[in-house]
């Protein structure tokens, strides 16, 4: 297997600080080589001189000692071997301990170029056995070495904060291409440093757990390629992906060395296991002792226990790192089930003791300390998002032994969701928001959890097709669909899926739909005031805001909370979709249209409607009328024009959502009421209030080239024309007024749909179109977006060339 597999990372998934272009893993071509002339030797001395040329204002000395930094660093792809060495320089100016600012940065730059070389260098694919290697394969194997034998006494020994974080990214990407098979013990020497309470210190602790997390990473990453082998008579190898015959045996093999990396990865599950444990009571207990060596309540002991706190958040971040390697197919005949169910209890116990926010009990061992209360809050709050992260993990790869936590963990994490007072929520850290409502989600999306789904839905993540390929024709693998065939039997699945079951029961549903509604997607105070303080940075934060609803996304409380309620809604349509037409119906009725409080209220159910649009409208069933909806309620929000900066802000931030509701359900208009509509949001781009008018020009760009289809000539189209000129005053007013970039695009986007949807019906108007451009091309300056907007519209479509030289650079 050895012999045909080979490792490769794509280089630009490497947070680096390249000198030139990213890296290239794929071996130059023969003519490369031949045209190429060999770089010059690779010694310090060079090497400290490019890299200090590097620094230098003047072009005609920095260039050329960035392309030979990268001459130096493309031989070892290049297959000039002969050239090894820079690696080796570049250690040994890391080593200089000189403390002058020039040596610093000297050697810090020495240290992002070792991170960006390592990929190049450590990717070249040498003889299998070394005695048939060439000299300059023993060179780069020896240099290889050297590197790996120097790297971690330098982290550790490192000083300079940022140089660390280099060298931890250099020796994570060494863990990519040489573990296990070249350095099988890295990662249990990692876990020895970070475990060992006596002869290091707590820097050098920290530091090491940091760096397993990303050597893991590295490892779970690894793409593995097969390059084509040796050419056989008769058979196609211009294209191997045309020989299927060998297909099931490569993935067959692919998949083995998959599997035997994640095993040597989960070595070291049971020292992970153990530190989370014991550094995540130090850290609660507030225990900052050392075992005796400190004086409670004195500095030293305040340090120990600050790193006891980042001990346990780095561990458990390595051990939801390495979760996902885990595989139990079977879980009453693995060895390793007993101590993955005590890990996940123990999971669900930290967030038990460290779920209370914002007010959390101090331990008298840290009663001493000034101000410790806010740091112990911050430090568990660190803490119990970690261990979250980590059940989400485990929700998510192995269900049926998280499946006894979930009866724990889901009630103490929506409780809070459902009784916590909205100054509360709002005071919550991002992260925490985020995090609680993502295991809420991947409970809810868990086939395992559901009593609804069918058992065969349970088998996992087993691909059927990989299996057929790998067992010879049958389309499963030699293991049940379920891991063992006792998940539907399983007692911690039973009282995981009656747990969720009673999430979703009547009453409990409404009153979160609620919760999220009132708590999550309503404007609050500090968004108020930013409207009336920065209405440019609060539409910028609303366009944000409605970006994928991912946990890698998440930017404001709204975010998360709409994102599971959308969850909710895909899980549980129509009862979710009655209770928010309910909600909104009774805040409509039992609050005074003109009250502010009213007002937000509505604006918080109108933007949850706006986001189960497709729910509402879609799928082949209408469970709201938009027609009657429009005619009654948001019609005459949008016919108002009298809303000045005087307004009450809660007013304006109804009309804006009014507008954004209509975007969303602009495919739901009737042609006659599609005019009105069309008609209403273009004045409303002359208002005062900026966010309204911004969402205006927004939805009238969308509605503008909705019915374009071909040369059909609708009545949306007609009336889109009719009422263009106006909607094109407004906007060039608009872009006047605008200062953001993001802004001005969106405002010469929507001038670009109005000039494509008109075409020569704006003939007439042209000579004000164009009077407009000098302007605004001298305010976009060197913006390429704003140039693209500028030219994409009116000037390239309508507008003969010369006209254009005529008013834009004139």
């Amino acid at each position: 297997m050895n012999k045909i597999m080979k490792t490769q990372f794509p280089p630009s998934t490497f947070p680096t600080m390249s000198l030139g272009a990213p890296a290239n893993l794929i071996a130059a071509s023969s003519n490369n080589n031949e045209t190429t002339p060999p770089p010059p030797p690779a010694d310090p001395s060079s090497v400290v001189a490019a890299i200090r040329s590097c620094s230098s204002h003047e072009s005609s000395v920095r260039r050329p000692a960035e392309e030979q930094l990268q001459q130096w660093e493309n031989a070892y792809s290049g297959r000039m071997l002969h050239a090894t060495g820079y690696l080796t320089s570049l250690i040994s100016i890391i080593e200089r301990s000189d403390s002058v600012d020039e040596n610093t940065n000297c050697r810090l730059l020495a240290a992002i170029l070792l991170k960006n070389g390592i990929p190049k260098a450590f990717g070249v694919p040498l003889s299998e056995e070394e005695a048939n290697s060439t000299n300059e394969e023993r060179s780069l194997r020896q240099e290889r070495a050297h590197v790996r034998n120097r790297l971690p006494a330098l982290l550790f020994q490192e000083e300079n904060v940022t140089c660390a974080l280099h060298l931890q990214l250099a020796l994570s990407n060494i863990a990519l291409f040489d573990f296990p098979k070249e350095w099988p013990t890295l990662l249990e020497d990692l876990v020895s440093t970070a475990g060992a309470t006596s002869g290091q210190s707590l820097v050098v602790r920290v530091r090491a757990i940091k760096t397993l997390r990303l050597c893991i990473q590295s490892i779970r990453h690894r793409k593995i390629i097969v390059p084509k082998g040796p050419a056989k008579r008769g058979a196609n190898n211009n294209n191997p992906m045309l020989n299927m015959r060998n297909l099931g045996n490569l993935i067959g093999k692919a998949v083995h060395e998959r599997k035997e990396v994640h095993a040597r990865a989960c070595s070291i599950f049971g020292a992970l296991a153990e530190g989370i444990v014991n550094h995540a009571q130090t850290a609660i207990a507030g225990d900052g002792s050392g075992g005796g060596s400190c004086v409670v309540g004195s500095s030293e002991a305040h340090s120990a226990w600050r790193a006891e706190s980042l001990l346990a958040v780095g561990y458990t971040k390595c051990m939801t790192e390495l979760i996902p390697m885990i595989e139990i197919e079977n879980t009453l005949a693995d060895p390793r089930t007993p101590a993955v169910r005590r890990l996940m209890e123990s999971l669900a116990q930290i967030c038990e003791a460290t779920r209370s926010y914002p007010t959390l009990l101090v331990p008298p061992a840290l009663a001493n300390i000034p101000s410790v209360v806010q740091e112990y809050t911050m430090k568990m709050d660190k803490t119990y998002r970690a261990a979250l992260v980590c059940c989400i993990s485990s929700i998510r790869t192995l269900p049926q032994l998280f499946a006894p936590q979930v009866s724990r963990i889901l009630p103490a994490v929506v409780d809070p969701i459902l009784t916590s007072d909205t100054s509360v929520l709002q005071s919550m850290p991002v992260k925490r928001l985020i995090y609680m409502t993502g295991l809420v989600r991947t409970v809810l999306t868990c086939a395992m959890y559901d009593e609804t789904r069918n058992d065969s839905l349970m088998a996992g993540k087993k691909n059927a097709v990989l299996s057929m390929l790998m067992a010879g024709g049958s389309s499963r693998s030699s293991g049940n669909a379920d891991g063992d065939g006792s998940a539907k039997d399983d007692p911690g699945v039973i009282e995981a899926r009656t747990t969720v079951t009673a999430l979703l029961a009547e009453g409990t549903i409404e009153r979160l739909v609620e919760a999220l509604v009132g708590k999550f997607l309503r404007l609050h105070s500090e968004e108020l005031q930013e409207w009336e303080d920065d209405p440019e940075g609060r539409y910028e934060t609303d366009l944000a805001e409605k970006m994928p609803l991912t946990e890698a996304d998440g930017v404001s409380p709204r975010h998360c909370g709409g994102a599971l309620l959308s969850t909710l809604m895909s899980r549980e349509t129509d009862r979710v979709a009655r209770s928010l037409l309910e909600l909104t119906q009774r805040v409509y009725q039992q609050l005074p249209p003109e009250d502010a409080n009213g007002m937000l209220s509505r604006e918080a159910c109108y933007r949850a409607l706006e986001l189960c649009r497709a729910a509402m409208v879609g799928g082949g069933q209408r469970r709201l009328n938009f027609s009657e909806w429009f005619q009654g309620e948001l019609l005459p929000i949008l016919m108002r024009t009298d809303l000045g900066e005087n307004s009450h802000v809660a007013m304006r931030a109804m009309q804006a959502r009014a507008v954004q509701v209509v975007q969303a359900y602009c495919t739901s208009l009737k042609p006659d009421e599609f005019g009105v509509a069309f008609q209403s949001i273009a004045r409303l781009m002359a208002v005062p209030d900026l966010v309204t008018a911004f969402c205006s020009a927004r939805c009238v760009s969308q509605l503008a080239l909705l019915h374009v289809k071909g040369t059909e000539e609708s009545v949306q189209l007609v009336s889109v024309r009719e009422h263009s000129v106006l909607a094109l005053g407004n906007t060039f007013a608009l872009a006047n007024r605008s200062e953001s970039e993001e802004c001005l695009r969106v405002v010469l986007m929507c001038v670009s749909a109005l000039v494509e949807v008109n075409g020569l019906y704006l003939e007439p108007v042209l000579q004000a179109i164009a009077e407009q451009l000098p302007s605004l091309w001298e305010r976009a300056r060197d913006s390429v977006p704003i140039h693209s907007c500028l030219l994409s519209g009116e000037c390239a479509a309508h507008l003969p060339v010369c006209r254009v030289k005529e008013f834009i650079f004139h």
